[in-house]
């Protein structure tokens, strides 16, 4: 399997590709600024391509959850 195939077999689709080299956990991101997601200690940029797609799952998320809590 590569990293291609990676997010599909993931639970729940809480996971992305937001660079060739990474796949991240959505619940797990602290912030994201300009193309650059914190995870704890860690940095990394997002690429261009994941980037949009990554925004949209965010707001999702957080929407589910806003609505969760009510």
């Amino acid at each position: 399997m590569n990293l291609k195939q990676l997010p599909k077999n993931l639970p729940n689709g809480n996971f992305l590709r937001i660079h060739r080299s990474y796949i991240a956990n959505l619940h797990r991101i602290d912030r994201v600024t300009h193309r650059i997601v914190y995870c704890g200690k860690y940095e990394i940029t997002v690429e261009r391509v994941y980037y949009r797609e990554l925004i949209e799952k965010i707001h999702h998320i957080k929407k589910s959850e806003y609505y969760e809590n009510r």
